[in-house]
């Protein structure tokens, strides 16, 4: 329709209306690509409130994992000083530095060891199993996986929550790596000499006898504090991981 009616001014050599028809077809355009502009806008921005949502639920449940891991990590090296304590006479170092990469994931540093746990005496035959074996972080966002894998993170508006966001995860991540490979190489080290003693590491023992093999074997020994050292390093990453998700989780309500 527009077409003919501009050709026939042309025809009619009617300039006037020529620019007037040519007016509407570039406001049109105009009009219709913004449309489809705030449309898209508005698509995005829902897009990432279900995002929000969805994050914020993930980091609702990371955090309540993070807390048991950490008195977990508590628990282990608080153990651990006690039975060199006693079997022999060592008080461990308060602060270690170390550097550990797993998987390419480097956590490097001086590492305060976490506030000894109040344990009740009654437990000291679990104090084996307590040092050995403690809860670990597995756990992974699949709204932040589909974020990243999607190219989705761009839709975050707010630029220093996205970062925000990214930093989290990459402390989750090296959490993760950390405890599923160089705890768990560690951790089953201890477990093997700990069983060479006739020891179990899964349940309780006389305590005597922990003691003693701690006091016997230098290897023991060595293993354990290795142990506790890198615990101390999971515990600031738990303990940073847990800092940053509950800022987050005050941005994304602030967001709502």
């Amino acid at each position: 329709m527009i077409l003919r009616r501009i050709t026939q001014h042309v025809r009619e050599q009617n300039w006037t209306a020529i620019a007037l028809d040519f007016l509407i077809v570039v406001v049109g355009v105009f009009l219709g690509i913004q449309l489809g502009n705030w449309n898209e806008a508005r698509a995005d921005k829902q897009r990432e409130g279900q995002y929000f949502e969805s994050l914020a639920s993930d980091i609702s449940e990371e955090a309540l994992v993070l807390d048991d891991v950490q008195y977990a990590l508590r628990v282990r090296t608080s153990v651990i000083d006690i039975l060199f304590e006693e079997a022999r006479g060592q008080s461990l170092p308060q602060e270690i530095s170390t550097s550990l990469r797993v998987n390419g994931i480097a956590a490097e540093g001086n590492f305060s060891m976490p506030q000894r746990v109040d344990l009740d005496g009654t437990d000291r035959d679990l104090f084996l199993s307590f040092a050995i074996f403690a809860r670990i972080f597995s756990e992974q966002s699949s709204t932040f996986e589909t974020l990243r894998a999607t190219g989705d993170l761009g839709l975050i508006e707010e630029r220093t929550l996205a970062y925000e966001i990214a930093s989290y995860y990459e402390t989750i991540e090296n959490l993760s790596y950390l405890e599923t490979g160089t705890v768990r190489d560690t951790r089953d080290h201890a477990a093997d000499i700990a069983k060479r003693h006739g020891l179990n590491p899964f349940g309780p023992n006389d305590y005597g006898r922990v003691t003693d093999a701690i006091r016997s074997d230098d290897e023991f020994a060595a293993s354990l504090r290795a142990l506790r050292n890198i615990s101390a390093t999971n515990y600031a990453l738990a303990e940073s991981a847990d800092r940053r998700g509950n800022k987050i989780l005050e941005q994304l309500d602030g967001a709502d």
